[in-house]
């Protein structure tokens, strides 16, 4: 849904699924570049400092919490780990026949297809603004 709310002119599904794989490797890029951005600067801001404690200050206490009770209560245990086992059981049965190449050449001929897309999108649109 991502796709088709970013880029209305999208069709079909897995354009806009792509479409949206490739913002999200692109978010990531330019987070990347942030990080860069502030290592070089060498002055975090306040701001994210404080987000960061935010974060990681109540995720502590609940996993504190949580192996506290998990030692404590038997029968907490014993759900957990049969959890555990249950999700561990069904991405080993999901990713039986797995292969990475397949994958990979799947996602390659996406990428290919969705870059020839855009720049025919793009050089259209050049188009329309070089005729008016």
């Amino acid at each position: 849904m991502l796709g088709f709310f970013q880029q209305g002119n999208l069709r079909l599904l897995s354009s806009a699924f792509w479409s949206n794989l490739i913002g999200l490797i692109s978010i990531h890029h330019s987070f990347l570049e942030q990080i860069n951005f502030i290592r070089a600067s060498n002055a975090i801001p306040k701001s994210s400092t404080r987000k960061l404690r935010l974060l990681l200050i109540p995720l502590a206490i609940f996993i504190l919490f949580f192996i506290i009770f998990k030692i404590a209560n038997p029968v907490f245990n014993d759900l957990i780990t049969n959890l555990g086992n249950q999700i561990f059981d069904i991405l080993s049965n999901l990713f039986v026949d797995f292969s990475i190449l397949k994958v990979l050449f799947l996602l390659l001929g996406a990428i290919v297809i969705l870059v020839s897309l855009v720049k025919h999108e793009t050089s259209s649109t050049v188009m329309k603004v070089v005729k008016k």
